[in-house]
């Protein structure tokens, strides 16, 4: 059964909005989300479709090779599973997810995405499909950064359709970046419940291909949205002009950030993903969140899979 999108909460007034943002770049957090909201998510259709974009698409492979891993631990006991697919976009993935769990009327999926827009384009395009697929389907426009919605979203599918909940996200990195977000997933996450990744990895020989790839026009076209939203809403000033850096990649962190350079100011952080390198880097990030990484497979194309539960609070 299809139930109808919805926000969940309120959606924020421009006010809202500007002092997220403001806060958002006095954390030094990056401004990332806010590229999805309007025209923004049909740059990003652009963007990731386009044929000098190699970003995410290797996930594919390190999903199937956990999948097949996992699964039949996953089905052992018998009970349904529910999908809970983070940062689901246009849905691109669903057929992909589908077909790796063989999910079917015993199960059930769930949309999760911070972009209303591109949630009204799952819709669209894949309302046929899961109402054809799955047992239960609901669509969530929510904030994986926000401490509450993740559980808030768990508990309303644990409630409505009994079986292990699976938080998925696929090729995240943005995302899984922040520690906020793996602590919200670890909250979300009940005793008998898994969390399963799919990380684009990073080769040490390779960080400057990687970040020729976020330096491309379809790439800037996509990110100016969210300096562009910033101007909308007055969390920065009309006027300003400024260029977006090259990007970077931070071998400490593993993490490849873009910087948006105003005329006048300090730079912003626009873009931050985690791209490991090795299958320490995972346990050691995975952790700092509260996430205890129980399998981590690793293809030959560096790109990772990974199955994750709760750790045992103290």
């Amino acid at each position: 059964m299809i139930r109808s999108l919805f926000s969940s909460s309120a959606p924020p007034t421009t006010e809202m909005l500007k002092a997220e943002i403001i806060g958002t770049m006095a954390r030094q957090e990056p401004l990332l989300k806010f590229a999805y909201l309007g025209e923004g998510a049909r740059a990003w259709n652009v963007f990731r479709s386009g044929e000098e974009c190699n970003v995410g698409s290797r996930e594919v492979d390190a999903l199937a090779l956990i999948c097949k891993a996992f699964e039949p631990e996953l089905r052992a006991n018998g009970a349904g599973i529910n999908v809970i697919h983070l940062g689901s976009g246009n849905g691109v993935e669903i057929p992909t997810l589908f077909e790796l769990f063989h999910l079917s009327d015993l199960d059930s999926y769930t949309a999760v995405d911070v972009s209303h827009d591109l949630l009204e384009l799952l819709v669209h395009d894949f309302s046929k499909f899961l109402n054809d697929k799955a047992g239960a389907v609901s669509f969530f426009q929510a904030d994986a950064t926000d401490p509450h919605h993740l559980a808030q979203i768990s508990q309303q599918v644990r409630k409505t359709h009994p079986g292990i909940n699976l938080i998925v996200a696929a090729g995240e990195g943005t995302l899984l970046s922040d520690p906020a977000v793996l602590t919200n997933i670890r909250t979300a996450l009940g005793p008998s419940d898994y969390a399963l990744f799919s990380l684009d990895g990073c080769n040490a020989s390779k960080t400057v291909e990687l970040c020729a790839q976020y330096n491309s026009d379809d790439a800037r076209n996509f990110l100016t949205h969210a300096i562009a939203c910033a101007k909308r809403v007055g969390a920065l000033p009309d006027q300003l002009e400024g260029e977006f850096l090259p990007a970077v990649f931070d071998q400490d962190e593993k993490q490849l950030r873009v910087y948006y350079q105003p005329r006048h100011g300090e730079k912003i952080l626009v873009l931050r993903s985690l791209k490991p390198q090795k299958k320490d880097d995972i346990t050691r990030m995975f952790s700092r969140g509260g996430l205890v990484p129980v399998r981590t497979l690793m293809t030959e194309r560096t790109s990772f899979g990974i199955i994750c539960k709760a750790a045992a609070l103290t």
